[in-house]
């Protein structure tokens, strides 16, 4: 197994020792890209349909953007909407945030939950933001995304709409 291990990683001709650091480097790269963090805080406030500010325990403030889903922009039509359901869902309430990443902006790109509920996925499936397909590593947004059109819930009541990623463009 060890040997085709390292073969598969194109080290078979390497010494024990190399090939036991190769393999550790590899496995240590796939539990890293695994791993999340966790952080609970209270919501603070919100900045727009998929963006939050929460405060930790030690009083540390964290701006947090809804990983895998795009709201309108805020000037956009559906944005201030947006920004509200998000703030009825989470506002002033303790929240945990699973993530793995941050943006260009710095901010922590994560999952939102609330009593257990997926808040990223809530926003998507009540209409109020897209499945961010660039950035889409989970199905349940695009499907949630497809029963909110089908169901004509929040932006999908317009005829026409503009995805954020589009509007930002003009």
């Amino acid at each position: 197994m060890f040997l085709l291990s390292c073969r598969l990683i194109g080290v078979a001709m390497l010494g024990a020792k190399t090939k036991i650091v190769v393999l550790g480097l590899v496995s240590l790269i796939a539990y890293a890209s695994a791993w999340a963090e966790t952080l609970e805080g209270q919501v603070v406030g919100v900045v727009d349909g998929d963006t939050i500010k929460v405060l930790d325990k030690m009083h540390k403030q964290y701006k947090i953007r809804l990983d895998q889903i795009d709201a309108p922009e805020l000037h956009q039509p559906f944005g201030q909407r947006a920004k509200q359901y998000l703030s009825s869902l989470v506002y002033k309430k303790k929240v945990n945030i699973e993530w793995h990443d941050k943006d260009r902006y710095k901010r922590i790109l994560g999952t939102v939950y609330y009593q257990g509920n997926n808040i990223n996925y809530q926003m998507v499936e009540a209409g109020y933001a897209w499945a961010y397909t660039k950035y889409l590593r989970d199905g349940i947004y695009k499907t949630a995304q497809q029963r909110a059109k089908q169901q004509r819930l929040g932006l999908w009541r317009e005829k026409e709409t503009i995805p954020p990623w589009e509007w930002r463009r003009k």
